[in-house]
């Protein structure tokens, strides 16, 4: 039965795509058995138009859950061609709003009580209709002027139906597509893309992050997230009187495009978590000049590790350093494949030629950046969502600065900035930190190193595999690799302590011209430096032998 309902509806998804004139993509990836008696006439002019434009038009009248695969992969430039993922990005998620009657259901099963009890008023004519949701405004109790967020009647089912669907499809063309991407691994990132869009408290909690760091900042505002009133189906969040920066003239648009970049360097280098789209329908314009941000259906998360590559990846392209650039790139990402490391070096050098200077060659940044991904997809390196997602913000201010002030210098204005954080990355404390954490960090690994290899050697000896190697060797090869960890891991530590000894050689309290606490750092490398050269000394002697009982 369910195998009966999925073949119709894949029926259905072929007949659309060949409407829109993409009846080779059918036969070439052997969809044409569905419907193979069916016969359509084209869309008028879709032969005029780009393969892109097509696919996308099929999109769109497939509609709900198809619309938004589409929007997801307009994010992942890593994985399809930027002229596919510029098309998907002009999917317009608008559709007729549900009667008022059907969302009036939905809060009320929610909360258990009738609407008059929930809210003092709340207006039926939605101010919003997308395929997920639609946007009421109403009024608390208490009088406060509020935003409400439902969740369309059934559209977990229909969602869930139609990725059922997509894991169908995916099956079906999978083999056809060994030398790329997996789509059933596509499908899989669209279901927990969805899953978490369709959960309300995930907005909430991205909200409510934004609202705890901005709450003292003047220039900014986000809403509150009145939680006794937020569930997995409805979000009421504070109204903000505003108007949308896209039906605004700004007086001052250089400033305006200054605060947006630097309120977005905050939120990556800062917080770590970052609004992902922030285009001019979603930046209102409040009074006293004050931006307020809105909508934060997309949010990245960047862990320590890969906001420290993130930066490191943007000061190397700065400063027109390829070799970093690749390092960081295959440092972070993950090849599907092969990696030819010296043709991946050519491909990014040919990429960032224009970089230096981008505005003089009549190139934005965000070519750049464009030809960057596409030359990790050539290649087939997968790098992390929330990397992905971060270049598509810079892709998207760069985009709003742009529509402020077309002659605004967004490359110099965003390298300065750049420049600012590489300074702090430098000052005493943070360095400090770091050579402490990459220190604790190699002395783990440092640590491991035995267990992981007695362990293999453990699985070695019953195994398959024929090793000649006598037990006692392998006993003295794990007491060696032993002492070489423990002696790399006090290595570590004198030379941390020794660079933290030479980074606070100026900070007081004084002990002549020498700083105290200088001393005590040099003191305690001293201290731990004797033992291992004694220990190398003596190593390197004629009459040591390790393994002497």
């Amino acid at each position: 039965m369910v195998f009966s309902k999925q073949t119709k509806r894949a029926a259905h998804v072929v007949r659309v795509l060949v409407r829109n004139g993409l009846e080779w993509v059918v036969e070439e990836y052997g969809l044409r058995w569905h419907v193979p008696f069916f016969k359509p006439k084209p869309r008028p002019d879709s032969e005029k138009e780009s393969v892109q434009r097509r696919l996308r038009h099929a999109l769109e009248e497939l509609g709900g859950s198809f619309i938004k695969l589409g929007q997801m992969l307009s994010l992942r430039e890593d994985l399809i061609p930027h002229e596919y993922a510029d098309e998907f990005k002009k999917l317009l998620d608008e559709v007729p709003a549900q009667p008022f009657s059907e969302i009036k259901k939905v809060i009320e099963r929610e909360f258990g009580k009738p609407v008059d009890k929930i809210f003092r008023s709340i207006e039926e004519k939605p101010i919003g209709s997308a395929s997920i949701a639609q946007v009421h405004r109403a009024v608390l109790p208490n009088g406060t002027r509020v935003v409400v967020k439902i969740r369309r009647a059934y559209v977990a089912e229909s969602f869930q139906a139609d990725i059922e669907l997509l894991y169908y499809l995916a099956r079906k063309i999978a083999p056809r597509l060994q030398d790329t991407v997996s789509p059933i691994d596509i499908v899989e990132e669209f279901e927990r893309y969805t899953n978490q869009e369709l959960n309300f408290t995930n907005e909430a909690n991205n909200i409510d992050v934004f609202y705890r760091q901005y709450r003292h900042v003047q220039d900014v505002r986000i809403p509150k997230v009145f939680w006794n009133y937020c569930t997995k189906q409805v979000l009421v969040i504070e109204y903000l009187e505003g108007v949308k920066l896209s039906h605004v003239s700004v007086k001052n648009p250089q400033r305006i495009a200054k605060r947006i970049i630097d309120t977005s360097i905050f939120q990556v280098f800062e917080l770590g978590v970052f609004h992902a789209d922030m285009h001019p329908g979603n930046i209102l314009m409040l009074p006293r000049h004050r931006l307020g941000l809105i909508d934060f259906g997309i949010v990245g998360r960047l862990s320590e590790d890969l906001r420290e590559k993130g930066t490191q990846l943007w000061i190397a392209m700065s400063s027109h350093d390829i070799d970093g650039m690749v390092r960081t790139l295959t440092d972070m990402g993950f090849a599907r494949g092969p990696l030819d490391l010296e043709a991946f070096r050519k491909s990014v050098f040919d990429a960032m030629r224009d970089w230096r200077h981008p505005s003089e060659h009549g190139r934005r940044p965000s070519h750049v950046l464009r030809l960057l991904f596409n030359t990790c997809m050539k290649y087939k390196i997968s790098l992390p969502v929330d990397i992905i997602l971060l270049a598509k913000a810079f892709l998207t201010t760069e985009g709003t600065c742009l529509s402020l002030d077309p002659s605004f210098d967004f490359y110099r204005y965003a390298n300065v900035k750049a420049e600012e954080i590489a300074r702090r990355q430098f000052e005493p404390a943070n360095l400090a930190h770091q050579v402490f954490s990459k220190a604790k960090e190699l002395s783990n690994v440092a640590y491991q190193i035995p267990v992981e290899t007695l362990h293999l050697l453990d699985h070695i000896k019953h195994g398959r595999f024929n090793l000649d190697i006598e037990d006692t060797d392998i006993r003295h090869l794990g007491s060696d690799i032993n002492k070489s960890s423990n002696r790399l891991s006090f290595a570590l530590l004198i030379s941390a302590l020794a660079l933290t000894g030479a980074i606070t050689i100026n900070i007081g309290p004084m002990f002549g011209h020498v700083s105290f606490i200088s001393l005590v750092f040099f003191g305690l490398a001293l201290f731990f430096c004797a033992p291992l050269v004694v220990s190398i000394l003596r190593e390197g002697s004629e009459e040591y032998d390790p393994h002497r009982s």
